[in-house]
């Protein structure tokens, strides 16, 4: 291995987690001059900036943070590097997004940054899981229901075609740390 390689082989995952702990949202609403923490979910991901700031902003948001998960786990997976080793740039990019720390406010739930995460990982996989996560968009008009399905696709569609464990085992632990924020982020609108 050529030291510049092993260079950016360390640096990455450093670089994964800041990468997500930049919150686009945030930078999006404080331009429009919104503190987006206070207003409808208090999430400044794609979902509440659609709602409280406009449709525009919403898709806009949801692209930067797919962008945002697919950069370096496609640097990771473009590097031949085994699997072991991307799932844990997937793991440092949705920790940072999630735990932010050590800046003191919270993260969002990572869904896009994660889906982006699983198309840079399961590109076949995830296109395969774009077409039912779609209908129960348009349908159900909830996100949440969305991300789940286009995950659990996405991950046994993964383990089907690519027939890689250790990625679909990095992936359903990628949707499990996103479902658990959401429950624990939204749980005072849960009920």
């Amino acid at each position: 291995m050529a030291s510049n390689e092993l260079i950016l082989l360390c640096s990455l995952l450093p670089i994964s987690y800041i990468v997500g702990v930049i919150q686009i949202g945030d930078l999006i609403a404080r331009l429009k001059g919104i503190n987006i923490r206070v207003v409808g979910t208090r999430n400044p991901g794609a979902s509440n900036i659609y709602a409280e700031i406009g449709p525009a902003y919403g898709v806009a948001i949801f692209l930067l943070d797919l962008a945002k998960g697919f950069g370096p786990v496609a640097v990771a997976s473009s590097l031949g590097q085994p699997s072991w080793y991307v799932g844990i740039v997937l793991g440092c990019l949705i920790t940072g997004h999630q735990t932010r720390f050590p800046l003191r406010t919270s993260g969002g739930t990572g869904m896009a940054a994660a889906m982006g995460a699983g198309i840079a990982v399961f590109p076949l996989p995830a296109l395969i899981a774009a077409i039912p996560a779609s209908m129960v968009l348009f349908l159900s008009r909830k996100p949440s229901y969305t991300g789940v399905l286009a995950f659990l696709v996405t991950i046994t569609s993964g383990w089907l075609i690519v027939e890689d464990l250790v990625l679909s085992i990095a992936v359903l632990a990628l949707a499990t740390m996103v479902l658990v924020k959401y429950r624990s982020q939204y749980s005072y609108l849960l009920g």
